[in-house]
């Protein structure tokens, strides 16, 4: 079977889940070619990806606010590709693979990865014709699966919603040799991109609180990613009094950001709202102990009891005192790796798991046509 990904250009949480999917089809049974379209060029570690998996691909490039071309050649390379299915995980391209849908009888399946909570206006229309126009709609949670049906009330359509949650290649994120024990200078990090919903800023001020008020301790704060609010972030960071304590890592890939893990004694996640977060999924299988935002999305995954980690409200205090509490503890001699919350990324949220879970759903959308 010929199954088409469409996806967004720039590196990000989307192409994870697009290349986690077809690494679970460890056989290689099906064909799995991928659109890429946006405002940024291929990104080059999706090229080389696509390149050492003999994947077929196509990059759609377009101007900011000017996707029309880009549009339009993607019908043209649909159209010559002819794929037995459309899975669609971006919104900008949706009206023109609904389009080509009508015309072929190509089932469309769209994705909806991003939190209604922290969408704009705009995205969230994109999200209703997203539902109007395909067959299926993938939900990476049953918390979200509520929060579309109390937004669109009677126009949600829960015949055509399937759950079914991201996964992660628990074979490039497993943690470290040795537990995290007492060290000179301790680090933690935040994988994600620098976009309003995502709260690195918050973080930087935890560490100047840090700084202030327990001076004793040697602290570093990475952040790997990038985004529109990166030059705002440098210039928070020349502002504090220890710029030094706060790495930017700059992008890294899928290869990069598992040995970046295995680098850190706590995995910090600051945000607005989540559906389902890769970079979580990726610190619980390092067993790494995670403290984050106490907002939907986090608290579901990480457990109402904190099996897996510490949800604590988005402000420096209750980051920093919560980071430092963590610390002690390491330096007390307290086994802080968290093996249970990998134990359950295997057993839950694994790309195989993901992948048999979209195959089923393809497999009955092929019988019902």
């Amino acid at each position: 079977m010929k199954i088409c990904q469409i996806t967004y250009s720039g590196f990000g949480g989307l192409g994870s889940v697009v290349f986690s999917l077809i690494s679970g089809d460890q056989d290689r049974i099906h064909s799995w070619p991928i659109g890429f379209i946006g405002e940024k060029p291929l990104d080059s570690f999706y090229r080389k990806q696509s390149n050492d998996l003999c994947l077929e691909f196509q990059n759609f490039q377009f101007k900011p606010k000017k996707p029309i071309i880009a549009w339009f050649q993607l019908f043209q390379w649909l159209h010559k590709l002819k794929p037995d299915i459309i899975i669609c995980h971006t919104l900008n391209p949706i009206l023109i693979c609904k389009i080509y849908s009508l015309i072929s009888s190509t089932p469309l399946v769209s994705v909806a990865h991003t939190s209604n909570i922290v969408k704009p206006w705009r995205e969230k229309l994109m999200s209703l014709f997203s539902i109007m126009f395909s067959k299926k709609i993938i939900l990476l949670t049953e918390e979200y699966k509520s929060q579309l049906s109390n937004s669109y009330g009677v126009f949600f359509p829960i015949s055509k919603i399937e759950v079914i949650p991201n996964g992660i290649d628990t074979n490039i994120f497993y943690p470290k040799d040795i537990l995290i024990g007492k060290k000179l200078k301790y680090k933690i990090g935040m994988a994600g991109r620098f976009s309003f919903s995502k709260r690195q800023d918050l973080l930087i001020s935890v560490m100047q609180y840090i700084f202030l008020k327990y001076p004793e301790i040697d602290i570093e704060l990475h952040l790997a990613g990038d985004g529109e609010n990166h030059h705002a972030l440098q210039d928070l960071v020349s502002s504090i009094d220890k710029p030094s304590m706060i790495i930017f890592n700059g992008l890294l890939n899928e290869t990069d950001i598992g040995p970046w893990m295995r680098d850190l004694d706590i995995y910090v996640h600051a945000t607005e709202g989540e559906t389902l977060s890769t970079s979580l999924l990726q610190a619980m299988a390092s067993s790494l102990p995670i403290v984050a935002s106490d907002v939907t999305g986090v608290k579901n995954l990480i457990g109402i009891n904190e099996q897996f980690g510490y949800c604590v409200p988005n402000n420096k205090e209750a980051f920093a005192e919560k980071i430092y509490q963590l610390i002690i503890e390491i330096e007390n001699g307290k086994n802080v790796n968290s093996s249970s919350a990998r134990d359950f990324v295997k057993s839950n949220y694994s790309h195989t798991l993901m992948h048999k879970r979209y195959i089923k759903l393809i497999d009955k959308i092929s019988r019902s046509i």
